[in-house]
């Protein structure tokens, strides 16, 4: 998905679909000439906070989407909080359209004392979640989407392109943490996961990857840590990903994520109904990846966005002790799915050496965020 930053007037934008609130509904009509078609549609609808109206045209744009409730229709919801349902509401309908291209009036939606600069994060935020598919395991090839580009169309310029950058480089964080949570438990596990992170570093002058293998943990004395790995036939790894974009002599900020790729400890005792989400205990792991993957889109395309240095700490280890048992949520290419459930291992212990940073040469923490 490619953002942009429009100017221009509402009327006269070149795009498929154009998103406005309901409350300048009937202005925009006006400056396009189609006061009755949209008339039609809103004298047949009530506004409401989440809602969306739509306007079938000719030409150009062929979509218009009314979003929202009128003034006089506003509840006791808070500005902000109405704008994000909105939000939400105008990315689903927009990535349900058949158009290539969509803006979006920011200016003219009222989300309070909020600018430019947040309501397009909000927004473009909102498309990335609503156009986000995972397919990798879709039986034939999946059809492309036909949704290419959101813009917004905003007078406050350079607060809007500043937001169109960043929500940019969110996007491609938020896939990779989305992808990565959702491959099944017998591909991702803690050699994928390392592998994953080894890309964010090629061709990036500012991120460097660290992987410690069990070996190199056992002399550092990560006895904790290695405690976990050991019950697992797949190797454990900790992953250390460095973001240098700050000034000599700053404390890092440092984010650390817990990757265990399926989580058997107490499986015995687990209830049947929630087995699957087993394998989300990588997640966080997941999580700090993406926010590396985010910081570095932004660093290539924009320059680095922030003054600080991020050390991104991902610690996953195998958890999937009866690894040729197949476990809930892997991808299989048979019928029948097996379960080991006479499994039981209890991971806290791995936290100590994580927290301590024992040998990872990380200096005086700023903060540490798991």
């Amino acid at each position: 998905m490619r953002y942009a930053s429009r100017t221009g007037n509402a009327a006269s934008v070149a795009t498929d679909c154009l998103v406005v609130p309901r409350r300048t509904a009937r202005e925009v009509a006006a400056a396009m000439d189609v006061t009755e078609q949209v008339d039609l549609v809103l004298n047949g609808t009530q506004g409401k906070a989440g809602g969306v109206a739509r306007v079938f045209l000719k030409g150009r744009p062929s979509r218009l989407l009314i979003v929202g409730a009128d003034d006089k229709d506003a509840d006791g919801e808070s500005k902000s909080a109405a704008f994000r349902r909105d939000a939400k509401a105008a990315a689903t309908a927009v990535a349900a359209l058949d158009v290539s291209d969509a803006t979006v009036c920011v200016d003219d939606f009222d989300a309070g004392n909020a600018d430019a600069y947040w309501k397009t994060r909000t927004m473009l935020e909102a498309v990335s979640h609503a156009t986000y598919r995972f397919t990798p395991y879709k039986s034939g090839k999946p059809e492309a989407a036909k949704l290419r580009r959101v813009g917004v169309l905003s007078r406050q310029r350079a607060k809007a392109r500043r937001a169109v950058g960043h929500a940019q480089a969110l996007d491609e964080g938020l896939a990779l943490a989305k992808d990565l949570g959702n491959q099944p438990p017998n591909v991702c596990n803690p050699t994928y996961l390392a592998r994953e992170a080894r890309r964010l570093s090629r061709g990036a002058a500012n991120v460097s990857t660290t992987v410690l293998d069990e070996k190199k943990m056992s002399e550092l004395g990560m006895g904790a840590f290695l405690s976990v790995t050991g019950g697992s036939a797949t190797p454990g790894k900790m992953i250390i990903v460095n973001y240098k974009g700050g000034n000599r002599g700053d404390r890092p900020v440092v984010l650390v994520g817990k990757g265990i790729t399926f989580d058997t400890g107490g499986i015995s005792i687990k209830a049947s109904s929630g087995m699957e989400e087993m394998k989300w205990d990588m997640c966080g792991a997941a999580s700090v990846l993406g926010a590396m993957k985010a910081g570095g889109e932004h660093a290539r395309r924009q320059g680095v966005p922030t003054e600080r240095h991020r050390h991104l700490d991902v610690r996953p280890d195998g958890r999937d002790h009866q690894h040729r048992c197949r476990r809930p949520t892997g991808a299989l290419r048979c019928a029948h799915l097996r379960e080991a459930l006479q499994t039981r291992c209890r991971g806290r212990r791995r936290h100590v050496d994580r927290r301590t940073g024992r040998g990872l040469g990380i200096p005086g923490q700023r903060h540490v965020c798991q």
